[in-house]
């Protein structure tokens, strides 16, 4: 678990210590950092030094319900998948989720409103035949040689005039499909997004 200033919520450390999947031994870890893709990759680094099989990733206000790790596992594995990120609401009132797919070129994306993945497959891969922007809000990757080419990274650029940036999770998401991954999401897991309400 990454947190960004030592806290994190209840039922997310519920979550992250509580956690457990059969057939499985599970070791956990948390890094602070206020630079986020430092906390991300050197807890990426800890699974890859490691040699673990998975990774899995929640952060510090993710609340999914109980049983959520054997649940994506499964969903994971029934569909063939290297990575699979839950559809998490996005703390707004626009009803749009974390998942998303690029529009006119890498810099530009629309996110898929919580109402659009409900009518999808409770597990896919593509949205209107495009590939899928994952978040890292609570993902599960399956280790191998590739993870020890990825980074998570923020990127900038100028498109047109316009500034634009794209998070750690959708730059991750190009790293994923340039080297041919399978990436999946689901709404298996129901979870709270925890902030100034619940989402």
């Amino acid at each position: 678990m990454p947190t960004y200033d030592k806290k994190c919520k209840v039922r997310s450390a519920m979550a992250l210590f509580c956690s457990n999947a059969k057939d499985f031994h599970i070791e956990r870890s948390s890094f602070n950092s206020s630079v986020i893709p430092i906390g991300f990759n050197t807890l990426w680094d800890f699974g890859i030094k490691g040699k673990y099989d998975y990774f899995a990733m929640i952060h510090s206000d993710i609340e999914p319900e109980e049983g959520w790790l054997e649940k994506m596992l499964n969903e994971m594995n029934e569909n063939n998948l290297d990575v699979i990120s839950a559809v998490i609401a996005i703390k707004n009132e626009q009803g749009m989720s974390s998942i998303a797919v690029n529009t006119t070129d890498k810099w530009h994306y629309r996110n898929i409103s919580i109402e659009e993945a409900k009518k999808l497959s409770k597990t896919f891969t593509e949205f209107e035949g495009k590939s899928l922007l994952i978040n890292t809000g609570l993902m599960i990757c399956k280790m191998g040689d590739w993870a020890k080419d990825v980074i998570f990274r923020f990127q900038s650029n100028k498109v047109n005039g316009e500034y634009v940036t794209i998070d750690e999770g959708y730059d991750f998401s190009h790293q994923l499909h340039d080297k041919g991954l399978r990436v999946g999401a689901t709404t298996v897991v129901k979870i709270i997004h925890d902030g100034w309400k619940n989402y």
